[in-house]
């Protein structure tokens, strides 16, 4: 038998039940009110709008990167007669603005993420360590390319870089940055064609702007691409070029062209300074040429074989 008192408080518990039960009611009212409202919609519909919005430019970014990226591969693949810069720091870098004013087809190689001024400038560019991986440089067209530039700043890559290249094209013409002599020696001894020493470049160029500041400005405006005064190139005469058996008086008639012949580089013997006109030239001489780019350009296309 229920105790005395006891209906009293199920209907007191009947009551406290039935009115939280309402307030309960009235919560989930005015919350489906304020989800079903315009307002909640419309912010619903904006984030969603934005979180489609993000992912498919994300996607977006990540497929054009995949595009130029796997046309720069194709560009670098039919590249030839092209130059090499293993080593994008200011050396490599100096090199690569040096070539871009020449409008001539370069592809860049370093070990480090350091391409932003490639991907500014459209150069193409492979990133990897050729010191370790031989097949970096194939990537980059070594077989097909006229020269490799070695401006790593570690004597030992280089080292390593020159003995991959030139087992990968014998042909190659080479030319290496070395911080000292003996790294010199040795490179040259690997058959290396050219090797640049910046401090005794850098010092020798001091001491002759002292002395002959007037010859160093010269010097620098033939070198310098982006002044059209004066330019230098090298015509090489090879075996079936029609310049063979010539004297240079018929090549290159001062009176009738506006290019000076500098110099006649042979195999085996000094080079012929200031040449005389009845220079007969052979095969496998290099004619060092000195006039305007527009000058040099039109003897290059009357003489090419």
């Amino acid at each position: 038998m229920p105790r005395r008192g006891s209906d009293g408080e199920i209907h007191f518990y009947y009551i406290y039940f039935r009115q939280h039960l309402k307030v309960c009611y009235n919560v989930y009212m005015e919350v489906r009110e304020i989800f079903t409202s315009d307002f909640f919609i419309a912010i619903i519909a904006i984030s969603s709008f934005l979180v489609v919005l993000t992912f498919f430019l994300t996607i977006q970014s990540t497929f054009w990167e995949n595009y130029k990226r796997r046309r720069m591969e194709i560009k670098i693949t039919s590249m030839k007669d092209h130059y090499i810069i293993n080593g994008f720091g200011r050396v490599g870098r100096q090199i690569a603005q040096e070539l871009a004013e020449e409008k001539t087809p370069f592809v860049v190689i370093d070990k480090e993420e350091v391409f932003d001024e490639c991907k500014k400038n459209g150069w193409p560019y492979i990133h990897g360590d050729s010191s370790k991986d031989e097949e970096v440089l194939k990537k980059a067209g070594i077989a097909n390319a006229k020269a490799l530039l070695i401006a790593v700043g570690s004597d030992a890559d280089s080292v390593f870089i020159a003995v991959s290249a030139r087992s990968l094209n014998p042909d190659l013409f080479i030319v290496a940055r070395a911080s000292s002599q003996d790294t010199a020696d040795k490179l040259k001894k690997l058959g290396v064609n050219r090797v640049a020493l910046p401090y005794q470049i850098g010092g020798y160029h001091m001491a002759v702007m002292a002395m002959r500041p007037a010859v160093v400005d010269f010097i620098d405006t033939i070198f310098d691409s982006r002044h059209d005064e004066l330019h230098v190139e090298e015509l090489q005469i090879e075996e079936k070029s029609q310049l063979k058996g010539m004297p240079l008086r018929n090549v290159l008639p001062r009176d009738k062209k506006k290019v000076a012949v500098l110099a006649v580089k042979r195999a085996g013997v000094p080079s012929i300074v200031n040449p005389p006109p009845d220079t007969i030239l052979q095969a496998g001489d290099d004619l060092i040429l000195m006039g305007t780019k527009q000058d040099l350009d039109q003897i290059g296309e009357e003489f090419s074989p």
